[in-house]
């Protein structure tokens, strides 16, 4: 589920946006949220399940923050999982026919390589 837009007029926005909650089967959830801890702007996508005492689904330790900065990378490397995906006939996308039963399939970009010398966090 998306959270529904909000108009960027509205009062100030809490240091912590969720911004997607996707529901798993096993009662968990993923949280795409976006954070600041100590003044830097983090995305954050990370399971939240029940536990006991609390109303609310807790963060677990499953899951990973990333600079902001990253978002775009981020993005294009899950673009990169749903091609192969497609390719491996894992996935049909709505709208899109199933590129194994296509005659001319388009090859699946290169992902993106990242140094393992760039700081991460």
């Amino acid at each position: 589920m998306i959270a529904p837009d909000r108009d960027p007029a509205d009062a100030a926005d809490p240091p912590n946006t969720c911004v997607a909650i996707l529901r798993k089967l096993c009662g968990e959830e993923v949280r795409v949220t976006l954070a600041t801890y100590a003044g830097d702007r983090r995305i954050d996508v990370r399971a939240f399940a029940s536990k006991p005492g609390f109303a609310d689904p807790q963060p677990t330790t499953k899951g990973i923050v990333l600079p902001i900065g990253r978002l775009g990378q981020l993005i294009e490397a899950l673009q990169h999982a749903e091609r192969e995906a497609e390719l491996k006939g894992w996935i049909k996308k709505k709208g899109r026919p199933n590129p194994l039963r296509s005659a001319d399939p388009e090859p699946p970009a290169k992902p993106t390589l990242v140094d393992p010398d760039d700081e991460l966090f």
